[in-house]
């Protein structure tokens, strides 16, 4: 028997078994998802700002807004969310009962993420930025005026309603707040509102100021001075104010107005009134009187004086006039060619009277052969001169030729002067009177208190203080220290003495008296005079023992060695008189300068000479 197939018999007997399984599953499927239904999952989740108060998710610092929240599926099981902030110091969240409410805290940017409480896993973000709104700025009321400094009113800041704290919630910095004009002062958030700024102007009004122009005045040959003004009240600091004053008028003796021409306001300054000054053109100042001097403070003036004299003007050449300050002649034209023009000519002489006030005139210089009457004064015809020393390079010219005035005559006086020049005149023809001081006294003149310490040349009458003293005149107390040369009738103080004539209490310290040429014997030590004659004086006179004179020509006078001549007594024995004013001018030295000098003198006139040390 062969096996038997159970198989169909299997089957067979399982079918009604299977479709009773399949109806049972069937039932079992059916009463679950009729009584328990599977929960729907979020698929997405986003969150938004509300539209009617941001805009492009932009918050103001410090607002406060309430995020929308939006599901899908709408059928969504469970449609919460919970919002998270990547930067709570810009925007922090809170669950509030009204929703999540986003509140701006500090500038800057932050994300929002919002997560699905499903555990779907379903989630978005936003980016919201935090902005400072404008910074309000309230400059404090008032009027702001220049003042030269720097402007800072006080100053109140707010944001909307709320008011900053300055250096906690913002900085202040001004900008053009010194000068008139409109300022600007910038506040600059710090802390939660950096970020933030805002900026206020006020105005700087100009500070109102009257002028008064400064009353001016200059002397005839003079450029105008700058005008200048005051201002009340007084600028502030270094300023000044733009342009100029002007004057009218031309260079005419006069006086003027000074206008305010384009003097301007200079942007920080508004002239409220302006007064005009006066502006006065002289000669000198002064009044020519013996009172009331001109004075004389500048080359111009000196030589304006000259100028006027030479042209024989009256109303110039008879008055006194004084120096007030020390002049320097070395400036062209003086200083070249010709050189310096004399005051006073022989036919319009100088007949006034010139203090020098203890001072000097410097850089002396005349190269003019045909000048007859040459020095500083040319020609003085009963004038004076007082109190003043010459000084310069040297003076050549032909005739009446002195280191201080070239002829003084008719009660003529030269009084406490002294020269530091070389005089020279000319070797040919007739040219004659050559002397350190004076080069020709004539007619009851008085030439006293005097001194020269430079070399003197010429052809004849020549000497080392007065070339020729004639007709009543006197030369007393002066010495000279140069040497003296010439052709004929040369001496150490005065060359010939006239009629009536004096030469007393002087002093030939000279280290030579030298003949040019030529066999003359009429050479001197003191004077080339002889002693003894009649009509003239000579009255207790030194001279130097060492001097050097041409052959047999000895002149006598008293020795002086070179010891004595540095001794007061020396002189005191000749009646000079040593003190501190006109009276008793002398004094002994300055300097390495060891002789007798004026006693207002602070500077030794020449270097001591070798022959006398």
């Amino acid at each position: 028997m062969g096996a038997r197939d159970h198989s169909k018999n299997r089957a067979s007997s399982r079918k009604p078994m299977s479709g009773f399984v399949g109806i049972l599953l069937a039932i079992t499927c059916f009463a679950m998802f009729s009584c328990e239904e599977e929960p729907v999952i979020v698929e997405s989740v986003t969150v938004s700002l509300p539209s009617a108060l941001v805009v492009g998710n932009t918050l103001d610092l410090g607002a406060s807004v309430t995020a929308t929240i939006s599901v899908e599926p709408p059928g969504a099981a469970n449609k919460t969310a919970t919002l998270a902030s990547s930067n709570p110091a810009v925007v922090s969240v809170s669950e509030t009962s009204s929703g999540w409410a986003l509140t701006a805290e500090g500038a800057g940017q932050a994300t929002i993420t919002v997560t699905a409480n499903d555990g779907g896993g379903a989630s978005s973000s936003i980016t919201v930025t935090v902005v400072v709104p404008p910074i309000a700025l309230t400059v404090a009321a008032g009027t702001y005026v220049y003042n030269g400094a720097a402007q800072t009113p006080s100053v109140t800041v707010r944001i909307g309603n709320e008011t900053l704290t300055e250096n906690t919630d913002y900085t202040l910095a001004f900008s053009d707040n010194v000068n008139a004009g409109t300022a600007t002062v910038t506040a600059t958030g710090a802390g939660k509102y950096a970020g933030g700024s805002g900026t206020a102007t006020f105005t700087i009004a100009r500070f109102p100021i009257s002028v008064t122009a400064d009353d001016a005045e200059k002397h005839f040959w003079a450029s105008d001075p700058t005008l200048t003004y005051t201002t009340d009240p007084a600028l502030f600091g270094d300023d000044v104010l733009t342009g100029m004053l002007t004057r009218t008028g031309s260079n005419a003796i006069g006086t003027y107005d000074i206008l305010q021409g384009n003097l301007a306001q200079a942007g920080n300054y508004q002239i409220t009134d302006f007064t005009k000054g006066e502006f006065e053109i002289y000669y000198f100042r002064g009044e020519g009187t013996r009172d009331a001097p001109y004075e004389i403070d500048v080359l111009q003036q000196l030589a304006g004086l000259a100028q006027f004299v030479n042209a024989g003007n009256t109303a110039f050449n008879n008055k006194n006039y004084i120096l007030t300050a020390d002049i320097d002649l070395n400036f062209a034209p003086y200083n070249s060619g010709t050189g310096w023009t004399p005051i006073g000519l022989g036919s319009n002489p100088f007949r006034g009277a010139f203090d020098g006030n203890f001072r000097k005139v410097t850089g002396l210089f005349i190269n003019n052969g045909s000048l007859t009457s040459a020095g500083l004064f040319g020609f003085i015809n009963g004038g004076a001169v007082r109190n003043l020393g010459v000084e310069g390079s040297s003076i050549s010219g032909g005739g009446y030729v002195g280191g201080l005035v070239g002829a003084l005559q008719n009660n003529g006086l030269i009084y406490n002067c002294y020269t530091s020049i070389d005089v020279n005149g000319r070797l040919d023809g007739s040219y004659f009177y050559i002397g350190g001081v004076v080069g020709y006294v004539f007619a009851d003149c008085l030439v006293s208190n005097c001194y020269s310490t430079g070399n003197v040349s010429g052809r004849g009458n020549v000497g080392g203080v007065v070339g020729a003293a004639s007709t009543r005149c006197t030369v007393s107390r002066c010495y000279s220290i140069g040497i003296i040369s010439g052709y004929s009738l040369v001496a150490g103080v005065n060359s010939t003495v006239g009629t009536g004539g004096t030469v007393e209490y002087c002093a030939a310290l000279n280290p030579s008296i030298v003949r040019i040429s030529g066999i003359s014997g009429d050479f001197g030590r003191v004077t080339s005079s002889p002693v003894g004659t009649v009509g003239y004086t000579l009255t207790n006179n030194v001279a130097w023992d060492g001097m050097v004179l041409p052959p047999n020509n000895s002149r006598p006078a008293a020795d002086i060695t070179a010891t004595a001549a540095k001794l007061l007594f020396s002189y005191e024995a000749l009646g000079w008189r040593f003190g501190f004013n006109n009276d008793n001018p002398w004094k002994m030295g300055v300097g390495e300068y060891e002789l007798p000098v004026f006693y207002w003198q602070t500077e030794a006139p020449a270097a001591m000479p070798e022959h006398l040390k």
